[in-house]
């Protein structure tokens, strides 16, 4: 990539890190009986709770108390203090080895790569042949970024953005094979090649809204870089707007080979 390129260098500053209010971290409804994580009787239990490695976000196992549904949410962005419970781990990642952590992270890589064949099989179909007509639906996840508090998806939210990012991996120069859509917004991946660049790759993620009424916030920007991209990447990724459609804003992270499976 030129330098040129480069002056569209993105970063954010997500503030500090604060422990948000222990009543109510987050937003979540129960998909099975509805029970708001926001009611005033306690409604849902924390199991557990782990790091996901190279992410910026933590897994957790939530039980519904009024219908015992389990769920495994991600919540972003990762704050130390709601697994050291205030210790100062400083950059260290937070080490979780329990059976009951284990068994989380399991279900979570298994739904990635369960997402890592599903995005295959596009491949398969030739479907970057066709940009823009192919799609992974997930239109009816809750998916709201929001500054008030943590931002709460449903775990196959991210393993389908990491399945994506794997599956890319293996078909440098293509088009995306599909759209990935996540609640009111629309993200495209691929791996481009960059003839004669210091940095011959570029893993290349374009997101909008799903009607492409205006430019995504910073913070929508934000959520959506970390779905794909490792929390170790993000400073060094640039930016630039779409020439043609300025609703899309375009992402670039520089690579010297097309190994980027590991997310």
């Amino acid at each position: 990539m030129t330098n040129e390129a480069r002056e569209f260098a993105w970063s954010i500053d997500l503030g500090p890190s604060q422990p948000p209010d222990p009543s109510h971290p987050f937003a979540f409804v129960c998909p099975d009986c509805g029970a708001d994580v926001d009611a005033e009787e306690p409604n849902f239990l924390i199991a557990c709770g782990a790091l996901i490695p190279h992410s910026e976000f933590m897994l957790i196992e939530l039980h519904c108390v009024s219908c015992s549904l389990v769920s495994d949410v991600c919540l972003w962005p990762f704050l130390a203090e709601l697994l050291s419970k205030g210790d100062d781990h400083g950059d260290k990642e937070v080490e979780n080895h329990t059976p009951d952590t284990v068994a989380l992270l399991d279900r979570y890589y298994r739904q990635v790569e369960e997402s890592r064949q599903e995005w295959e099989a596009l491949y398969t179909r030739q479907c970057y042949l066709e940009p823009g007509l192919h799609k992974i639906d997930l239109m009816r996840e809750h998916v709201v970024p929001t500054t008030r508090r943590l931002t709460a998806i449903a775990s196959r939210v991210l393993a389908a953005a990491r399945g994506c990012r794997k599956a890319v991996a293996t078909h440098p120069r293509l088009d995306p094979a599909g759209l990935l859509e996540v609640g009111s917004f629309k993200c495209g991946l691929s791996l481009d090649v960059i003839p004669g660049g210091s940095q011959p790759y570029a893993l290349h993620l374009s997101v909008s809204g799903n009607l492409g009424l205006g430019k995504l916030s910073p913070f929508e920007q934000a959520f959506l870089v970390s779905l794909f991209f490792t929390r170790e990447e993000r400073p060094h990724l640039w930016s630039k707007e779409g020439e043609t459609n300025r609703s899309v804003t375009h992402f670039y992270l520089g690579c010297v080979s097309p190994d980027v499976t590991v997310c």
